[in-house]
């Protein structure tokens, strides 16, 4: 089977983003793992491409700005790409603003009454958690459903 792809209008709809939102971040240097593209040409999304921008989606609808989500999205997704076996990544946030990403079994959420500071970012404000097999079943269902509507409307070649 190969893998699944999406153009960029389907990936905004999968993942819940603006199109023109997601654009601007590219066009401004914000979202630097975008696929690349020839000028002109839709952007192919690849089912990692999409877990990032689902991220971003995500961060950007929580009021983070681009810039920061973009960079964000991107540190996830080569995480999920070190350990593609890891379920859960855990973006935690420092009370200095710093943040980083821990694969599931990496972070101890007792951290602090135990005396261990993540270095970095240094002590822990709050975190997300993000489960990764369930971002990849979402992902992976919209695909599906656009392939079987395209099939239903074009038949099989």
């Amino acid at each position: 089977m190969s893998p699944l792809r999406a153009r960029s209008a389907l990936a905004m709809q999968i993942v819940g983003l603006d199109r023109l939102k997601f654009n601007e971040a590219v066009a401004a240097g914000y979202y630097p793992c975008a696929p690349q593209t020839p000028k002109g040409s839709s952007r192919i999304f690849s089912e990692d491409d999409l877990i990032a921008l689902y991220v971003f989606a995500r961060l950007t609808e929580m009021d983070m700005l681009p810039r920061r989500a973009g960079t964000l999205a991107c540190d996830f997704v080569s995480k999920v790409r070190m350990s593609p076996n890891e379920d859960k990544v855990i973006l935690a946030s420092s009370i200095n603003g710093g943040a980083i990403f821990f694969h599931g079994s990496e972070y101890d959420p007792n951290h602090a009454t135990k005396g261990l500071v993540y270095d970095p970012p240094g002590e822990i404000a709050y975190t997300l958690d993000f489960y990764v097999g369930n971002i990849r079943k979402l992902i992976r269902r919209a695909l599906e459903r656009a392939l079987e509507k395209e099939r239903s409307i074009l038949g099989d070649d």
